[in-house]
């Protein structure tokens, strides 16, 4: 993005998104047998080569064409050692994407999908995709739980910090009195209360960085979780341009952990608001109220409304303006 000035001084924003080579993220490796994580979908149209549909990648690599000896299988690996294999069948118009780790589905499922987009897109009849298998919420779910808890250690230690900083203070406060008196008295351990005090502040500070560093990793993780369960929510309901994005804005990958209103909070009133608008079953479910943000006592609610927000939209409820 950049920021300018027009001809009469008002500011101006330019935003501009595109795409960079999936060689920047991922290397070809031999392909993995089996894995613990998995999607599996197919289309209409007859599979291409793999060696010829990433030929991009492999000839980015050197030797990475020795790595592809079957043209039905291929295999990456992230910069931080998660592993994806893409596996074809042989008799079908099936594809599976295994992965060491539920998130890492995500980046090379897209890329896949996108590349057979653009190899059939001058085919008389349109590339189809099916996906037919459960949408996978509970590793999403397992992701926000964890994410959840190391909020709740962050908002806690906070608490626990701004108490001790004020003992601080308060300590602090009386030992110069101490210190400033013509006759003074005993300290009473004053210094030993200071000092234990400083001791309590550095651990908090310590519990704080360390929820935070965790906190932001489990939200890369979760981010990309919410990407993947999109795409595949994608495939399998004929959502229209409008409706992806509507479910994008509400079921958002974006997860500001510096913001004062959590993800969590606002996620579960943007999917409160879907059932009671365009999802709702009767007239009965669609009535919009208001109520304000605060965080929850656990992510039950939101996992709730979440299922249910999927389950309608896999029985033929559209999402519209």
């Amino acid at each position: 993005s950049s920021n300018e000035y027009n001809s009469e001084g008002e500011p101006r924003n330019t935003c501009y998104s595109f795409e960079l080579p999936l060689a920047l993220f991922a290397k070809v490796i031999p392909p993995a047998k089996s894995a613990p994580c998995k999607v599996t979908f197919e289309t209409n149209k007859a599979p291409p080569a793999m060696g010829a549909l990433f030929e991009d990648v492999l000839n980015s690599q050197p030797d990475a064409k020795a790595l592809v000896s079957n043209p039905n299988a291929i295999g990456f690996m992230y910069p931080n050692g998660v592993d994806v294999t893409i596996l074809i069948s042989k008799n079908a118009y099936k594809y599976r994407i295994q992965s060491s780790q539920f998130e890492g589905l995500w980046m090379i499922t897209k890329e896949l999908t996108k590349r057979l987009k653009r190899a059939h897109a001058d085919d008389e009849e349109k590339l189809q995709f099916v996906y037919t298998d459960p949408i996978p919420l509970q590793d999403m779910f397992e992701l926000m739980d964890e994410h959840f808890k190391q909020r709740l250690i962050t908002i806690e230690q906070n608490e626990v910090l701004a108490k001790r900083a004020q003992q601080y203070r308060i300590v602090q406060k009386r030992l110069l009195v101490r210190f400033k008196d013509k006759n003074p008295t005993q300290l009473n351990h004053l210094d030993y209360l200071l000092h234990s005090s400083y001791m309590q502040i550095l651990d908090c500070a310590t519990i704080i960085e360390d929820a935070q560093n965790q906190m932001k990793m489990i939200s890369s993780r979760l981010s990309l979780s919410i990407e993947l369960i999109l795409l595949l929510l994608e495939l399998r309901v004929s959502l229209t341009d409008e409706g992806a994005e509507i479910l994008r804005n509400c079921l958002s990958p974006v997860i500001d952990d510096d913001s004062e209103t959590g993800w969590e909070e606002i996620t579960d009133a943007s999917m409160t608001h879907l059932l009671r608008t365009c999802l709702a079953k009767n007239q009965r479910e669609n009535a919009t109220t208001t109520s304000t943000l605060k965080i929850p006592a656990n992510t039950e609610n939101l996992k709730k409304h979440i299922t249910i927000v999927c389950d309608r939209l896999s029985n033929g409820y559209k999402i519209a303006l």
